[in-house]
């Protein structure tokens, strides 16, 4: 994964709160898939995707974690590194520094 859009979204995620890191990545994401949801001090970003429709009717929406944030004591967090999708963190990098 590269560092410098790694240490990019991590600054970003420290200029507030969860919930306005969460606001901002979504207005920001809002047409190219991802999803987010808050679970106590823990921020879920994910991937998702249809499977299973008939020309976009029906199927099943999935939803697969491309990254975790944790708020605590000194600051936000990603969680986990490796599990983190390197493609998501490039793509919120490259949205982030356009603002």
């Amino acid at each position: 994964m590269d560092r410098n859009a790694l240490d990019q979204v991590s600054s970003w995620a420290n200029r507030g709160t969860l919930r306005q890191f969460q606001i901002e990545v979504q207005a920001r994401l809002i047409d190219k898939r991802y999803a987010s949801k808050i679970e106590g001090n823990t921020l879920t970003f994910y991937r998702e995707e249809k499977e299973g429709d008939l020309l976009g009717i029906g199927g099943d929406l999935v939803q697969e974690p491309v990254a975790v944030f944790e708020e605590d004591e000194r600051g936000m967090i990603l969680l986990d590194e490796d599990t983190a999708d390197p493609e998501f963190i490039e793509t919120l990098a490259s949205e982030l520094s356009q603002h």
